[in-house]
């Protein structure tokens, strides 16, 4: 180790620090990147991981820059920590939705049991955060908002079935009452407004329950008349 560059020492702690990217140390100590690399394997430290989709945990210094960031502009916390306000923009970029923050939220979204419920991409897109990200880190947490959201939908769509049913029905005994034929053409001039006679649903009950009129109406046709009284 002590035949090592002088500043070998310095680099590596800064680099423990996690203030400094590879990049720029190999700026600040005037050395290229590929020694930088040499030092940090000579310093038995895990290379720093790349990819798009990770949980990593930050940092002290870089939870410190995070907290300050509510109320200190990036060029304050720059020169608090000694770095660029480039590179505290990038560490508060990168770590926005650190795992603490991520989780953080699905629980209270979990708790809060607003109604009706948000689905994961109303969740995600108000944390700021990627879908596949949310839902890698935190599976559990990521499917129970989605089945609360799926549960609701299908019992809104459940109660909206059963809704028109009841308008449909409600149309029908009208038409009866007031002694009009059963036909797509006067059952659209009593449907209320927003409900289609083009609609599958109000189609099917339609059908049916002109069906069981015509039923009905056969059956007493065929009724045998009731003998008349003998006359006295």
């Amino acid at each position: 180790m002590s035949r090592l560059n002088p500043r070998f020492h310095i680099a590596m702690r800064e680099y423990r620090s996690g203030r400094f990217s590879n990049t720029e140390l190999a700026k600040r100590h005037c050395v290229s990147l590929a020694t930088v690399s040499f030092w940090v394997k000579k310093a038995g430290l895990l290379p720093r991981r790349r990819g798009r989709l990770r949980f990593e945990k930050p940092t002290s210094a870089q939870r410190q820059m995070i907290e300050l960031s509510s109320y200190l502009s990036g060029e304050e916390i720059g020169r608090r920590f000694d770095v660029s306000r480039q590179r505290v923009h990038q560490v508060l970029k990168r770590w926005s939705h650190a795992p603490e923050r991520v989780r953080a939220h699905l629980t209270s979204v979990l708790q809060a049991a607003e109604f009706p419920p948000p689905s994961f991409s109303a969740v995600c897109w108000q944390l700021g955060v990627n879908q596949t990200v949310a839902k890698r880190g935190f599976p559990d947490l990521a499917g129970d908002i989605m089945s609360r959201y799926r549960l609701f939908q299908t019992e809104g769509k459940r109660m909206g079935e059963r809704f028109r049913t009841i308008l449909v029905e409600s149309a029908v005994n009208q038409l009866l009452i007031e002694g009009r034929t059963l036909s797509y053409n006067q059952l659209c001039k009593v449907l209320p407004p927003g409900i289609s006679a083009r609609d599958r649903l109000v189609r099917c009950e339609f059908k049916r329950l002109r069906k069981e009129a015509e039923d009905e109406m056969q059956a007493v046709m065929q009724e045998p008349a009731a003998p008349s009284a003998p006359c006295l």
